[in-house]
């Protein structure tokens, strides 16, 4: 369940994926900026910019900014990971 207690927000997490929901906290307690980074059919990466007077930050050179993979299944878009753009999977 999401801090928020909206089961829905589980629902929309792929099997396997750990810590997404919390992963995406500082996203969700501000309007990021969305921004298609790749998509591969059924696999998309998209880059969240969150809003950095939205946590005390000086300008938005400061922001921080999160990668989202995003899988389709059974006609839904899922979550797949969710990682720093500082620390990305190598």
């Amino acid at each position: 369940m999401s801090r928020s207690g909206d089961a829905t927000c589980a629902e929309g997490v792929a099997a396997g994926a750990e810590g997404v929901v919390a992963a995406l906290g500082a996203a969700a307690d501000a309007s990021p900026g969305i921004e298609l980074v790749d998509e591969y059919g059924d696999v998309a990466v998209v880059r969240l910019l969150v809003d950095p007077t939205a946590e005390g930050k000086a300008d938005a050179d400061t922001a921080e900014q999160l990668m989202v993979v995003l899988i389709r299944a059974h006609e839904k878009w899922l979550v797949r990971d969710v990682y720093d753009v500082a620390d990305q999977p190598g």
